[in-house]
């Protein structure tokens, strides 16, 4: 059987050239010794990485030790916040406006938030991956200098603390992204999870809905 992971290949003598890799994983191929920075040979070949985005180089290089390019951008994940237009107008409540904060986002989730004729209704669904609100916060994991986890600091105690609709019911928690978790089991033999794909696929376009636009990228901020 060929090498089928990176330590694999490594122990095989076979380093790939290029590795296709989500940037938040970069964590897992530094220890490993594999990226290399990429700005002598940008440098090198006159490639210039002012044509990307400033924030999207800040936050490649926040990912090194001492601002190291590990990691040449392909795409840019675009964002936006979607809601449902019936549930705002059955309980009067303003649609969402463009460039919305999290606290804004919040208070207008906690507006439709309740229980009503045996219906539950979850006024807001963060972003399941809690690396989208650490990196809109600037926080590491890890201190460069000291390697400790930075969990302690103040700006982790900040962002645990962002989402207060996690203390009211306000917020929907982990989507099902794993046909192994129990909860996808759990929809799987509900009777909402006995519909057909083109059943559901029907029901969502038949949904009043509309999306906010945020200069930043999508997300509240």
């Amino acid at each position: 059987m060929p090498p089928c992971t990176i330590e694999e290949l490594l122990a095989a003598g076979d380093v790939p050239d290029i590795i296709w890799e989500g940037l938040t994983n970069i964590h897992l191929l530094t220890p490993l010794k594999v990226p290399t920075d990429l700005q002598s040979l940008a440098k090198k070949h006159g490639f210039d990485f002012n044509k990307f985005d400033t924030k999207l180089v800040d936050s490649i290089k926040s990912y090194s030790d001492q601002g190291q390019i590990y990691y040449l951008p392909y795409n840019t994940l675009a964002f936006a916040l979607m809601y449902n237009k019936d549930i705002f107008d059955k309980f009067g409540v303003p649609y969402p406006k463009d460039n919305m904060t999290w606290d804004e986002a919040i208070e207008l989730g906690k507006k439709l938030t309740r229980t009503e004729a045996g219906v539950n209704y979850i006024g807001l669904r963060p972003p399941g991956a809690l690396n989208r609100l650490q990196m809109q916060m600037g926080v590491p994991y890890v201190d460069a200098k000291t390697h400790k986890a930075t969990i302690a600091t103040d700006g982790w105690k900040s962002l645990f603390a962002s989402p207060n609709g996690c203390q009211v019911n306000i917020v929907q928690t982990c989507p099902l992204r794993s046909t192994k978790r129990p909860s996808f089991r759990r929809w799987v033999h509900s009777p909402f999870g006995t519909y057909p794909l083109k059943t559901l696929l029907h029901a969502f376009l038949m949904i009043r809905w509309s999306l906010t636009h945020n200069k930043n990228g999508g997300e509240p901020q």
